[in-house]
């Protein structure tokens, strides 16, 4: 909110001003629950500047959220996402480039979490003994304070539980691990109330810009030249969960979308892979009947 209402003073936001940034938020990549959160927020403020008599009313009262109108991904658009083999290129790159970065989209390529659910999570949440990691939180980029450090998933349907393989799980064992080494060594300089698991070597969280940054000198050093984002790696994830036979309800759960449907509208058309084998399986299936046919 502070780009859009840090300049003014209390006193001067009105009902219709509010309403007009509750607009622009909702027309931005926001999703419905994400704009209502921050309505929730700044009206609590308004109420406590009412209780204080800075205030005569609210003017965040009686404002409207709009519905997001989801555009759903025609069959010619272009959805960024890895192939196997460049996963593969990529994830050589990352070993090579930094032990934090290649667990961290290891993690983000085999579970499909959001990048602010990864980074949010911490060492507690990541569970052993069945592999599964539990996800009830996102992290807000750029705050160093851990009491403000953590907000709610994008969804309802974000809390989940994703279960990790045996490799990922290894992986992510021998990472808290190093941490711990980190942590002598470091002693107090080591900033051990946040209790990530992936952090920028002192415990702090990665800041939006960094993470950028390594992305794409990943990407470039694996001789990726598509334009592909960090959250392409979530796309990813799921492309090949479909290709490796996964059901369209397997990936809604695993991403925690609330819905199948968008599932089926952005992801069933997309990899080629899956076109080829629908295409290979019907012809094999076929082929007893067109042989009698000759």
């Amino acid at each position: 909110m502070l780009p859009l209402l840090g300049h003014m003073k209390i006193k001067d936001l009105t009902p219709t001003h509010y309403q007009k940034i509750i607009n622009k938020l909702a027309d931005k990549e926001n999703s419905k629950r994400t704009v209502e959160i921050i309505h929730t927020t700044l009206s609590n403020a308004m109420n406590k500047a009412v209780s204080l008599e800075m205030l005569s009313k609210n003017p965040c009262s009686g404002v409207t959220i709009p519905n997001k109108t989801i555009n759903l991904i025609k069959e010619d658009d272009d959805l960024e996402y890895l192939s196997k083999d460049e996963v593969i290129r990529f994830l050589d790159a990352a070993l090579n480039e930094n032990w934090r970065y290649f667990i961290l989209f290891k993690t983000l390529i085999d579970t499909g979490l959001r990048k602010g659910e990864a980074l949010a999570l911490q060492v507690l949440d990541l569970d052993f003994t069945d592999n599964k990691i539990k996800i009830y939180k996102t992290l807000n980029y750029d705050v160093l304070d851990i009491n403000k450090m953590f907000g709610p998933p994008k969804t309802e349907t974000s809390y989940r539980k994703v279960l990790i393989d045996e490799s990922l799980a290894a992986l992510l064992s021998r990472h808290v691990l190093k941490q711990k080494e980190i942590k002598l060594k470091l002693a107090n300089r080591y900033h051990r109330e946040t209790n990530l698991v992936f952090e920028r070597g002192n415990g702090l969280p990665y800041s939006k810009s960094t993470l950028h940054r390594a992305f794409i000198r990943i990407c470039r050093k694996a001789g990726i030249t598509k334009h592909i984002t960090i959250h392409g790696l979530r796309h990813t994830h799921a492309v090949l969960l479909l290709e490796s036979g996964a059901s369209l309800k397997d990936v809604q759960e695993r991403l925690g979308h609330k819905s199948i449907q968008t599932i089926a509208d952005v992801y069933a058309h997309v990899s080629k892979e899956l076109e080829e084998k629908s295409v290979v399986g019907y012809s094999k299936y076929m082929d007893y009947a067109q042989h009698n046919m000759k």
